[in-house]
């Protein structure tokens, strides 16, 4: 939060983004071209260039639809049966060996040509690791290197996408948010920039159903409850418990 080369690539995908969805004049399913946003962030910040590979959306989809599974909400309680008990709970080992060879893949691409006078995303990384070659307590090495981009792969893709597809979801059942939205937009933003986070202390109306998006939506199985056990007084509103 708060660094330029972020908003900056975020901004960019978000053009990048209206301008394939405003190509659409008829009814469509958003699903793959919300995966890909997030997707090509992450790449753009890791890799320099932006996603182009169906292949790693289709093991971050696979990996999401797995870990939603009742087999992997077994085996995260009772893990020492877990490993016993067949299923395709034990596919989603292979998807993070999967993910983790082809971000070695690239990063072996980096190492040919890293230039020590040009550092850059992940070639700050790779820097660090061949001055501390040497070292053998250093944490700089290809396997943390290879946890860390699958852990912000699968983090920060389908989660993302997930929350923007209940979100659209959700105003479009309720008209009346939608229009409250587009009205404090179009006084902040208007139509002629990109948004910026700059923006989000101008638009509290657009800050809360967010928040509320997020708070509603059960996207991962087992998380913490979304319910109120009692009556809470916050500020000036009440949240009723939950029945």
């Amino acid at each position: 939060m708060g660094r330029e080369v972020l908003k900056e690539r975020v901004q960019e995908e978000a053009n990048a983004w209206w301008r394939s969805s405003g190509k659409q004049r008829s009814a469509t399913d958003p699903t793959f071209i919300l995966s890909c946003a997030p997707c090509n962030v992450i790449c753009s910040i890791l890799f320099r260039d932006r996603f182009k590979y169906n292949y790693l959306m289709n093991l971050l989809n696979e990996n999401f639809r797995l870990v939603n599974e009742p087999w992997i909400q077994l085996y995260n309680f009772l893990p020492a049966f877990g490993t016993y008990l067949p299923g395709e709970h034990k596919r989603i080992f292979n998807i993070n060996e999967e993910l983790k060879d082809f971000i070695l893949e690239r990063v072996k691409e980096h190492q040919k040509v890293l230039d020590p006078n040009n550092l850059r995303h992940i070639d700050c990384y790779l820097s660090k690791m061949q001055q501390e070659k040497d070292n053998p307590q250093s944490q700089f090495d290809l396997e943390n290197l290879k946890v860390i981009g699958r852990d912000l792969f699968t983090a920060g893709t389908v989660t993302t996408h997930s929350t923007v597809r209940y979100g659209l979801l959700l105003i479009l059942k309720h008209p009346e948010v939608q229009a409250k939205i587009h009205e404090e937009i179009g006084r902040v933003i208007g139509h002629n920039r990109l948004p910026s986070i700059k923006d989000r202390q101008d638009m509290p109306y657009m800050d809360a159903v967010v928040h509320e998006v997020q708070r509603f939506i059960d996207l991962i199985p087992l998380n913490v409850p979304h319910a109120v056990n009692r009556d809470i007084h916050f500020q000036q509103y009440i949240l009723p418990q939950s029945q």
